[in-house]
């Protein structure tokens, strides 16, 4: 048996303290434990330093929340009452009114609210619908609606961002309101190791340019922009720049129940008729 010299034992026992301790390290940073761990702290983090009071007052949530609910009966509703909603956000100043709420098939109930819905989405002209990527391709969809789910980038040097994804195909709404919308953008998830959605990439690789995400198409309207341009960790719109990962920081905003906003329109309506008449 080999006899350490004793000058030798703390220095040898430092040394295989520090290689079991990297390899531990390595092992769970190989398990994905330590990511893990990592987004549970970035939630703390987001809970501790959020504050409601920088929120931005610009925009304004419409829950089709419990009182909605019990107010109009099961979903899906009738396509005429999301009509009525567009109508008083434009009327109220609404500069983009945006739906995450996914219009795949036709209304079940009659052909007649999908069409008052399209009007209302044309009448308004700053109305934004949502899409679905796929990694299959599918049919190949007209090139006025491509155009409204697309954008032409470039880069602005070799160590720009990379895309998300390579998608083949979209699923669209249906065509009248696809038609009538002013952009339409893909809500698709893309979560993190543990399965929670924290970020959402603004922009995701297509086989003709790039597809918007919902926010980035309504953000392309807002700025007049025809192309983005890719930074290192922001995308440029030429007078506006956004960050690549748009993320998830719970702030409270200015809330509002879709039914307040159904019956603030029926108000609106009554009035109208009253005056209508009277005249």
């Amino acid at each position: 048996m080999i006899k350490i010299p004793t000058r030798l034992k703390k220095p040898l026992t430092a040394v295989a303290v520090g290689v079991i301790v990297c390899l531990v390290t390595l092992g769970l940073r190989h398990s994905g434990l330590l990511a893990i761990a990592e987004l549970k702290t970035l939630d703390h983090r987001y809970q501790l330093y959020a504050d409601p009071a920088e929120a931005g007052k610009d925009i304004v949530l419409v829950a089709v929340d419990e009182a909605s609910l019990e107010a109009y009966g099961r979903w899906p509703w009738p396509r005429d009452r999301h009509g009525y909603a567009v109508q008083f956000l434009k009327d109220a100043g609404a500069k983009a009114i945006i739906f995450d709420i996914l219009f795949l098939e036709p209304d079940e109930n009659a052909e007649e609210f999908d069409q008052s819905f399209a009007e209302h989405i044309r009448r308004a002209g700053n109305v934004f619908l949502p899409t679905l990527l796929d990694t299959t391709a599918g049919p190949v969809p007209p090139p006025d609606l491509l155009a409204k789910a697309t954008i032409r980038v470039s880069r602005e040097s070799t160590r720009a961002v990379e895309l998300t994804g390579r998608y083949q195909g979209v699923k669209f709404p249906i065509p009248p309101l696809a038609e009538a919308a002013r952009g339409l953008g893909y809500i698709n998830f893309f979560p993190d190791t543990d399965g929670t959605t924290r970020r959402l990439p603004l922009l995701a690789s297509g086989s003709d340019g790039a597809f918007l995400q919902l926010a980035s198409a309504a953000a392309r309207y807002l700025l007049e922009a025809d192309q983005a341009v890719l930074g290192r960790r922001r995308i440029f719109f030429q007078c506006g720049t956004l960050f690549f990962d748009s993320t998830l920081i719970r702030k409270q905003r200015g809330l509002f129940s879709f039914v307040n906003i159904l019956l603030n329109h029926a108000i609106d309506v009554s009035i109208g008729q009253t005056i209508q008449a009277v005249r």
